[in-house]
């Protein structure tokens, strides 16, 4: 993915240096004023008709500004303008602005415009509406909701957040859920703050550079008010017709594609001083969790007196002792589904027997270390929370966390808050390339630690009649494992299982038992006791040799791709099909036998069909060896899961016999 990455930020970069002039010339849409007759009667956006509402306009402009009281700080001016379209677009009109602590957010008004009787009235939000409230020790949120907003309105606001916080510049998202007509920042950055600005996304947005000045005014010590001019680098970045931000298929996170300005602070340079940088490492980060008390990687074990009673047969390995472990961690606590790299309330977690993913974390940690195991902490950004990036370290980017531990020489990970994921083999969201391993200067790479693999042997015979009986064991480790268990939870559940294996597989289901789906552990095995009706002509018998299907249709549909194809994980799939054929029939038809490569051979796809008597043998193997392909390679991938489809899809003919 490193790759895909990288060409993502150099066509971003390429773009950064086309002239704004090649930008369509859209009109600034000025705050107040009345919506043109177009914008009134847009009834859908052509471009998209299927969005619930689209911003007209979204602006901001930026810039540092100097006072003698607090020295400088930085003024983000925003403007916002949007056409609710469905009545799904309402709730557009209900506004939360999340900032940091210290910064603050002035000037707001916000206004409704809709058409009554042929005339335009204008709603204003009374200032008796807007309410601010602390949601953590470090971020507060103004709130508010613009009156009389339906179907057809539009809407605007506007505000100016002040902040002290200089040696940090708010990136710009250009690109957002719903469709952007147009997006422009304008921004101002003064020679003493050495900042670098990076494009990112595959969507490619106008940015325009130019040499500028700043100028601020400066009470000096005897009391006289100077001006004080400075070199400056300005730009101006436009982005035209940019689409919803969507859930691509195939795609970890649509973050990781957004079109947006990323500003990294690396140091200032004021006069008659030497550069002074200033970046926040990773190292940093590090320092910072380990002095927070919500981090608590060295906590006591709570659960000391119970460790003592474990029934762990002696000599334990590691893998036996992480394993009583776990099942004693789940005894005494629940996960609450909440997915977090910090304890909220680690007290209140263990007292009530619920806590958070990081809690459940920290708490294996804690008697990891009773047993002498050597673990550590790993933090990380999910898959649906976007990559994590390497240098440009920040709390801000994280979202869960997992376990570190060793066995010998051996390094494993563990997520002690899911139940249904074993040792290396994680949860889906937090199977990531990049994650810090907290108090060793390690990155992690969680993507492909366990092996997935699904095995299916299948013996059934055939009637004369059609009737295709047999059994079915399915073998299942890794992902398919997991996802396994996640789905089979509870009775309801296992029917609603059962009734999907007969959907997907259209056959009748006469009894279904599993092993292993209620264990901790790596490994499940189901049995299916089956039936299946196949067409039958008056001297013909049509059938699939595979019977379950492992690719039945293609899952890649579109014509063209313009990002990234991310599957879920690396697989290995395996079916051994055994056929007895009924008595006073022969082969009239076979399927051919064959084997497919992609490219670069990491992906590839066996098929042997043979008849050995009376029975009809099936091997197949399907390997998929990469997670990650470049959008050029899309066509390619395509044309190989197609070749893959058209082989599950091969049927044998049987003739009767005169």
């Amino acid at each position: 993915m490193k790759t895909s990455i990288s060409k993502v930020i150099a066509l971003a970069f390429a773009a950064m240096l086309i002239s704004v002039a090649s930008a369509s010339a859209a009109e600034i849409i000025k705050f107040g004023t009345k919506p043109t007759k177009q914008e009134l009667e847009m009834k859908v956006y052509a471009p998209d008709t299927t969005a619930r509402a689209v911003y007209l306009c979204d602006y901001g402009d930026v810039f540092y500004q100097f006072s003698n009281t607090i020295g400088f700080y930085i003024e983000y001016n925003y403007t916002k303008r949007i056409k609710v379209l469905k009545p799904e677009g309402v709730g557009m009109a209900d506004v939360s602005i999340i900032f940091s602590d210290g910064e603050s957010v002035r000037g707001l008004e916000a206004n409704a415009y809709n058409e009554e009787n042929g005339k335009v009235v204008k709603t204003q939000l009374d200032k008796k509406n807007v309410f601010e409230e602390k949601v953590s020790s470090k971020r507060k949120m103004v709130k508010f909701a613009i009156p009389n907003v339906k179907e057809g309105t539009i809407l605007e606001y506007k505000y100016t957040l002040h902040s002290p916080l200089v040696q940090k510049i708010n990136d710009w998202v250009a690109q957002k859920r719903l469709p952007v007509i147009n997006s422009r920042l304008d921004i101002t950055i003064p020679e003493y703050f050495i900042v670098n600005v990076a494009q990112h996304g595959v969507f490619p947005l106008v940015t325009e550079r130019k040499e500028d000045t700043c100028k601020f005014s400066v009470i000096t010590d005897w009391g006289t008010t100077e001006a004080l001019t400075c070199a400056a680098r300005s730009y101006s970045v436009e982005g035209d017709s940019i689409p919803a931000l969507d859930n691509e298929p195939f795609v970890w996170s649509p973050y990781d594609y957004q079109a947006m300005i990323e500003f990294e602070f690396s140091g200032t340079a004021f006069p008659g001083q030497l550069m002074k940088p200033i970046s926040t490492t990773w190292s940093d980060v590090e320092k910072t969790l380990k002095e927070d008390e919500q981090f608590p990687m060295n906590m006591s074990c709570p659960y000391e007196k119970e460790l003592r009673t474990l029934d762990i047969p002696e000599p334990a390995t590691v893998e036996q002792r992480v394993v009583a472990m776990m099942k004693l961690l789940h005894s005494k606590m629940k996960w609450n589904g909440q997915r977090a790299w910090y304890s909220v309330d680690m007290k209140k977690a263990i007292s009530t027997g619920v806590g958070n993913s990081a809690e459940m974390n920290f708490i294996m940690m804690s008697m990891m270390r009773k047993y002498g195991i050597q673990c550590s902490p790993v933090v990380l950004s999910s898959r649906s929370n976007g990559r994590m990036p390497m240098i440009r370290a920040s709390l801000e980017r994280l979202s869960d966390m997992v376990v570190r531990f060793v066995d010998g020489d051996q390094v494993h990970y563990i997520d002690a808050s899911d139940k249904y994921a074993y040792i290396d083999a994680l949860p889906a969201d937090v199977r990531v390339e990049r994650a810090k391993v907290i108090g060793e200067e390690a990155w992690a790479d969680l993507s492909n630690l366990s092996v997935n693999q699904l095995n299916k042997t299948l013996n059934s015979t055939l009637s004369a009649d059609g009737t295709l009986s047999g059994i079915k064991r399915s073998t299942r480790s890794g992902i398919f494992a997991w996802m396994l268990k996640r789905s089979y939870e509870s009775e309801s559940d296992s029917i609603k299982y059962v009734e999907q294996i007969m959907k997907n597989n259209d056959i009748e289901v006469e009894s279904f038992s599993t092993r292993g789906v209620k264990d901790y552990g790596n490994r499940v095995v189901t049995d299916v006791k089956f039936t299946k009706t196949v067409d039958v002509t008056d001297d013909h018998i049509y059938f699939n040799p595979m019977i379950a299907l492992d690719e039945k249709d293609n899952p890649f549909v579109q014509d063209k791709r313009e990002y990234p194809v991310e599957l879920p994980c690396t697989q290995v799939v395996n079916i051994i099909s055994a056929i007895t054929l009924p008595d006073g029939y022969e082969v009239e038809e076979m399927p051919q036998s064959g084997a497919l490569k992609f490219n670069d051979g990491t992906c590839s796809c066996q098929y042997l069909v043979k008849l050995v008597g009376n029975q009809i043998q099936v091997l197949y193997k399907l390997n998929i060896g990469r997670q990650f392909f470049e959008a050029s390679e899309y066509p390619d991938l395509k044309n190989f899961y197609q070749a893959v489809v058209e082989k599950n899809n091969q049927m044998v003919v049987l003739k009767k016999v005169q």
